[in-house]
């Protein structure tokens, strides 16, 4: 949505069943892509980035941490991820 009101809706075939969106740092829209297990990154021209491993499964929630990168809940694995912008990741499971 532009800050005048228009609407822009991006359609791509790797995004299934979003559930969060956070701005990142790096300018992107970062977001929890439960039905595909990733997290996906989108620019505001429509460029779609998806990462996906190390579990990750069934995200939901996702927000910019204070380290600069992005943490998000992974339900379907109990755990916490953290992902940078360069698509670095690390889980932190449950004990």
């Amino acid at each position: 949505m532009t800050s005048e009101g228009g609407i822009r809706v991006f359609h791509d075939r790797s995004i299934k069943d979003p559930v969060a969106i956070t701005a990142g740092p790096d300018g992107a829209l970062w977001f929890t892509n439960y039905g595909n297990s990733r997290i996906g990154r989108i620019t505001t021209d429509g460029a779609v980035s998806s990462f996906a491993g190390n579990g990750i499964r069934l995200p939901i929630g996702i927000t910019t941490g204070p380290d600069g990168a992005l943490w998000f809940a992974s339900s379907g694995s109990n755990s916490i991820g953290r992902i940078t912008t360069a698509g670095e990741l690390t889980l932190f499971a449950a004990m």
